[in-house]
């Protein structure tokens, strides 16, 4: 185990966080899905209206003319009354479309309405309990018409501010009309007035603060305290540091006055601005609602994708998560443990597998959003090796000795010469034909045969082989194998029957 600065249960702070994320995404999906509808349902219409305009068009042209020319004719008149109707029937579904597009668009605002309700209702749910990753919180209590109202306000690095309302509870220190002789007595500064046009007074003044009204406490970085005093008597702002340092700014009121704290002062100033930062304080876990949220300086309402806030949630914790599982001994859990006394230890666990089931229901694109967790196995992303370069060592080439060739050594020796034979004919006519060279063609004859149906007949042996003279200038005709063994007179056979 390793010693965390972690204050909190984070793996309760873990699963609050993915069931915040998960419902990010899947609004988001929600809200694309809406988008993509009314994109479609805008085409679509857009389409109707174009084919409403053009078929009016087409109608008015078909009778305009006999109109415009048969003015005074039944024709005209008929054709007048037509082109009317045309025109009153093309602006009526016009209208009726459009309207239908404009009930389609409200519903869909609707929906998505809904949607970016249902994000802003987990994030809520989130930080009724928890706080932002790394978030600088700021309490503020301010006294308006109907009482005091309480805000705490978070900031964040990713650029993710939150406001959330604070209750304020009967018992609490802050009521409606709140003085500073409530809260501390004997509190009281020091001030130059006003003594004349040329000079002011060099006495310094105490200035009692017991009926100065508290306007507004804002705890941060520094303690900040707005009073008032009665009537036109102008405010006061105190501001204390955590080092202890304090300051006070005088503004408004007639006559101007120069307030400044001396020793004397600090310790009733003190006491005033502990008791109402502890009260301040007080307000921190009794969370409300959700007042606005902020994406880089932007509404959420206006985001299109909720799925921003979760990819930067996910981001934020996402190296505490890995040293957790990094640490924890048992495979398949994330452990913490806690020293509570001797030799005695708690132990909290969270099992992997059912924190990667709160996030399998979403799309295989949207499960990336959980990949800074690393709680399936994702590599981590390491930066690239960059190779060093190579420094180039000279090549020591030697020289090389070529040595001279004796030309009376080499003896070249040349193939003899083969006369060609002489050409008697042109290139492009075939050489002649010798026939004491070529073999005699026989002509294997074929006995004719009549067969029946159901019939067999052995077979009978063939004639002898007949042997065509070469010599003649003409081959004969060689008849084919017909059932009569008969031949045309030009040697083509006669058609089958």
């Amino acid at each position: 185990s390793t010693e965390s600065n972690l204050d909190f249960d984070y793996l309760a702070f873990l699963q609050e966080v993915i069931d915040c994320a998960v419902v990010m995404v899947e609004c988001d999906v929600a809200l694309a899905a809406v988008d993509e509808k009314k994109r479609t349902r805008e085409r679509e219409i857009e389409s109707q209206l174009t084919a409403v305009a053009e078929f009016g068009k087409r109608a008015a042209e078909f009778v305009g003319p006999v109109a415009d020319q048969q003015a005074g004719s039944p024709a005209g008149r008929c054709a007048a009354t037509i082109a009317r109707a045309i025109r009153a029937a093309v602006e009526s579904e016009s209208a009726e479309t459009k309207a239908k597009l404009a009930a389609e668009r409200d519903e869909l605002a609707k929906n998505s309405q809904g949607i970016n309700t249902r994000a802003k209702e987990a994030l809520e749910k989130l930080l009724r309990t928890h706080d932002l990753p790394g978030a600088v919180k700021e309490l503020e209590v301010v006294r308006s018409g109907t009482g005091m109202k309480a805000t705490m306000r978070q900031r964040t690095s990713f650029a993710v501010e939150a406001v959330l309302a604070l209750e304020i509870p009967p018992t609490s220190l802050f009521t409606a009309d709140l003085r500073v002789d409530r809260v501390a007595e004997g509190v009281e500064v020091h001030g130059r007035e006003a003594g004349g046009w040329l000079k002011k007074s060099d006495k310094l003044v105490a200035h009692k603060l017991g009926r100065y009204q508290v306007v507004s406490v804002t705890v941060g970085a520094i303690v900040c305290i707005q009073l008032r005093a009665e009537g036109n008597g102008g405010e006061l702002i105190i501001r204390a540091a955590p080092t202890g340092d304090m300051s006070i700014e005088s503004t408004g009121g007639s006559p101007a006055k120069e307030v400044s704290i001396e020793e004397r002062d600090r310790a009733g100033l003190r006491s005033l601005v502990e008791k109402l930062e502890a009260a301040t304080r007080s307000l921190a876990d009794a969370r409300g609602n959700l007042v606005s949220i902020e994406i880089d300086g932007k509404p959420m309402a206006d985001q299109a994708n909720p799925r921003v806030l979760a990819e930067r949630l996910t981001a934020a914790i996402g190296p505490t998560v890995q040293q957790i599982n990094k640490h924890s001994r048992s495979d398949g859990e994330l452990v913490l443990r806690r020293l509570i006394a001797g030799n005695r230890r708690e132990e909290i666990f969270v099992p992997i597998a059912d924190l990667v089931r709160k996030f399998e229901v979403l799309p295989a694109h949207a499960r990336t959003v959980f990949s800074p967790l690393q709680l399936q196995g994702e590599p981590e992303l390491k930066a690239p090796i960059v190779a060093k370069p190579v420094e180039a060592k000279p090549v020591d080439v030697k020289p090389v000795e070529v040595k001279p060739v004796d030309a009376k050594s080499v003896e070249v020796k040349s193939a003899p010469m083969v006369p060609m034979p002489e050409r008697t004919t042109s290139r492009t006519s075939p050489p002649p034909i010798v026939a004491a060279t070529l073999p005699p063609r026989t002509k294997e004859p074929t006995a004719p045969q009549s067969f029946a149906m159901g019939e067999s007949k052995p077979p009978q042996p063939p004639p002898p082989a007949q042997v065509v003279d070469d010599d003649d200038d003409e081959w004969p005709s060689i008849a084919r194998d017909e059932p009569s063994g008969a031949a045309s007179d030009k040697g083509v056979p006669p058609p089958a029957k």
